[in-house]
This record gives structure tokens, C-alpha cells and sequence, in this order.
């Protein structure tokens, strides 16, 4: 048995191609939360001109005791028309924010600092003037050519107006590889199918796929299921191992006579890396990898357990190879929590938002099956190994079920 540090570590020192990983053509408007393939660079300069920063007049300042207080106004630049040029410098033109700076004029004096009459423009004696003032130079954002966004970057909204604003409609995203997602066990069944008292419903593989979407939007999953027959299990298995890069079990790790997955993989060569971690939920976690680099991971078959690991191992070592960075925020836990085991405990909990402060108050829970409680909670914490009490106001590692719940 080996600590979550360990299995983190065994994770993600695994082997992922950077071929393995899907790429699509998607429209930028629609691409919140995805993560960018390639790089976003300027495609010219950004103002692309000397752009006024203000409605008012524009005029040439050349020195304070060679300055005029009255200029009549000769023209209008609006933006959206091209550049037109101030014929006299005892002239204005009046300008438009957002408008090419006229050819001639050197500042821009904001309408709330000039009164206007009969065509001309007379400035407040007691407004300072100055050259340069009022005016968003060209390049001054960036230049042409300029990387403005690397690859690997996951896109918000301003990053893609950003992408926009160079002309690029469409981008390339890229997602994780299709995962193979398999149930096991023979008490399961579909969830529109009528239930005996022995029975229960699937739902694991559809928790697990909601969680994955939430934050890779575009992941494509094929589902399976293995029945409690070791034949069957390593039929299934070995077509699942050969035409999959990632599989992820829930169910079948554990130390039942039913629990056939760990020695079928192993018939199947995929290398153990470690089965059992020192943590609560999810002790029986095992993974493993296979003779071409596949990526196997057995999930403990209880919902909050396999929910746990899934979030904990398998989303966040996703993001450390899509995006170089992990998901996890850090909040203050609002209620003292004991725990005298020497494992990690992952508690369900419930964020909160108290004066800007994001805080978490444990969710009731009772074991590791409740779906109830892994319903109402929005994530988990993780609570180290090394301490016995986790006071209140104590700063903790928050894992989100959803990309966008804090």
C-alpha cells in the first residue's frame, strides 16, 4: 500500500504521446473552458493606429507659451473612416473616440474641458495643456507577430475575444485521448430497467463521464461492462486493452471472489504500478500499464470512492499533461475536522463564499456509498496524512466536480 503522494507521483510520470491527443477544428466563440492547440499570435499591431482614447478635439501642442486657448474646428474624424489630416495648427478637427488620430494632431482635449461656439472650440483656462495626452499610441498592446496566447492555454472568455480580435474564428483544440469507461459486476443494471431487491442500477460510469465533461467538454468515451465471469472478463478485457490509450474499471479491484480485474490485467502484461493506497475513500485503487503505454486505471466500485480518485488522480493528471498545471484551489476550511487514521482522507464538503474568502463546511456522510451526500456536496478536501486535526480557519486543497462551481 502506497501514499497518495506516491500514486500522484507513479501517475504522472507516466508516458502520454502528445499523438494520443485529440485535435479539432472548433468555432472560437464556443470554446470557453477548452484547451488551445496551438498558438495565438497578433496578426498586426495592436491599436493598428494612433487611435484617440477620447471624444474631443484633436490639435498640435508644441510648447506652452506657443499654445493657443481657441482653436476653430475645421473637421470631424469619426471613427471607422480613414485618416484625415489637420490642414492649419491654429485649427482642430473634432475627434471621436476609438478614430484614427488625424494626420497633424498630437493630443486630444476631452469635450469636458472645451466649450464650442460658432466653430470653435475654446479650451478651460484652468486644464493643463500638454502633448501626447489622450491618444492610444499603435503597438503600444502589442505588435504583429507578437505570441499573445501559447498553446496549451485553457481559453476563458476574454482569451477568446482575444483570438477573435486576430481575425481567427476558428481555432484548434485539443482534448484527451477516448477513454474506455467499464463497469463491472453482476448486480448492475441500466438505469431505465425495472430493479429486484438484488440489484442496483449503473450509474458509476455516468457520474464518472459527467465529471470528466464538465471539464474536458469534447472527450470522447466508449462504455463497457464486465460480468462477475473471469472468462468473460479477460475476453472483454483484452479487446478493451488493445483498442484503448486510456480505461478507466469501476469496480472489480477489491478482495472479493468476484474481483477478477487485477489478475486478468496481469495475464493481459499491464504492468501493475501500484493496487491499494493509504486514503479514505478509495483504498483499493489500482493502476497499471500496458505493453503499447496504455494507462489502466481500477476505481473502487462505491460512488464516492471511485468519484474521489477519478477527480483526484485521473482529471488532474489530464490537466497536468494538457496544460503543464493542476485544478486544485485553495479554501478555508470553516469547521474543525478529527481524523486519527494515518491515511489521507478525502471529505466531501460544501463550498461557501464568506467576505471574498472561499470556505468549505463539511457534507454529512454516511460512508462511502451515500450517493446522497456525494450529491449534495460540490467537491472534496484532501487532509494530509501527518495530522490527527484540521482546525478550522486551516487552509486545504479543494477539488471541484465542476470546472465552474467556484
Amino acid at each position: 500500500m502506497i501514499s497518495s503522494k506516491n500514486a500522484t507521483s507513479l501517475i504522472s510520470n507516466s508516458k502520454l504521446d502528445v499523438q494520443t491527443f485529440q485535435i479539432d477544428t472548433k468555432e472560437s466563440s464556443s470554446s470557453k473552458n477548452l484547451i488551445l492547440a496551438e498558438k495565438i499570435t497578433a496578426e498586426r499591431d495592436q491599436p493598428p493606429f494612433d487611435r484617440v482614447a477620447m471624444d474631443g478635439i484633436g490639435i498640435y501642442f508644441e510648447n506652452e507659451s506657443n499654445s493657443s486657448r481657441s482653436y476653430k474646428i475645421e473637421n470631424i474624424q469619426k471613427a471607422g473612416e480613414p485618416q484625415k489630416e489637420l490642414s492649419s495648427k491654429e485649427n482642430c478637427l473634432e475627434v471621436m473616440t476609438g478614430a484614427v488620430l488625424p494626420k497633424g494632431c498630437n493630443t486630444v482635449i476631452p469635450y469636458e474641458e472645451i466649450t464650442i461656439k460658432n466653430g470653435e472650440a475654446k479650451i478651460n483656462l484652468d486644464y493643463k495643456l500638454k502633448s501626447l495626452k489622450n491618444i492610444h499610441f499603435q503597438g503600444s498592446d502589442f505588435k504583429k507577430n507578437e505570441i499573445l496566447i501559447n498553446e496549451n492555454k485553457q481559453l476563458d472568455s476574454t482569451l477568446i475575444n482575444l483570438c477573435l480580435g486576430q481575425g481567427m474564428r476558428s481555432i484548434l483544440i485539443k482534448s484527451i485521448p477516448e477513454i474506455a469507461l467499464v463497469s463491472t459486476g453482476d448486480e448492475l443494471i441500466e438505469c431505465d430497467q425495472n430493479v429486484l431487491d438484488h440489484q442496483i442500477r449503473k450509474t458509476n460510469v455516468y457520474l464518472l463521464e459527467s465529471i470528466c465533461r464538465n471539464h474536458f467538454p469534447l472527450v470522447k468515451i466508449k462504455h463497457y461492462h464486465l460480468p462477475d465471469i473471469e472468462k468473460e472478463v479477460f475476453k472483454t478485457l483484452k479487446n478493451i486493452v488493445a483498442d484503448h490509450k486510456i480505461i478507466v474499471l469501476t469496480g472489480g479491484v477489491s478482495k472479493g471472489k468476484f474481483d477478477f480485474v487485477p489478475s486478468v490485467l496481469n495475464d493481459l502484461n499491464v504492468k501493475k504500478e501500484f493496487h491499494k493506497i493509504k486514503q479514505k475513500p478509495g483504498k483499493p485503487m489500482w493502476f497499471g500499464v500496458g505493453p503499447k503505454e496504455q494507462l489502466v486505471f481500477g476505481l473502487p466500485g462505491n460512488p464516492v470512492s471511485s468519484a474521489v480518485c477519478f477527480r483526484k488522480y485521473i482529471i488532474e493528471f489530464f490537466y497536468n499533461k494538457l496544460i503543464n498545471s493542476s485544478k486544485v484551489t485553495k479554501v478555508i476550511l470553516n469547521e474543525t475536522i478529527e481524523f486519527k487514521k494515518e491515511f489521507t482522507y478525502f471529505r466531501l464538503v460544501n463550498i461557501q463564499n464568506i467576505n471574498g474568502s472561499l470556505n468549505v463546511v463539511p457534507t454529512k456522510m454516511n460512508g462511502s456509498g451515500d450517493l446522497n451526500a456525494l450529491a449534495l456536496s460540490d467537491g472534496f478536501v484532501e487532509l494530509n496524512a501527518d495530522q490527527d486535526i484540521f482546525k478550522k480557519g486551516d487552509v486545504l486543497n479543494y477539488f471541484s466536480w465542476d470546472f465552474t462551481n467556484v
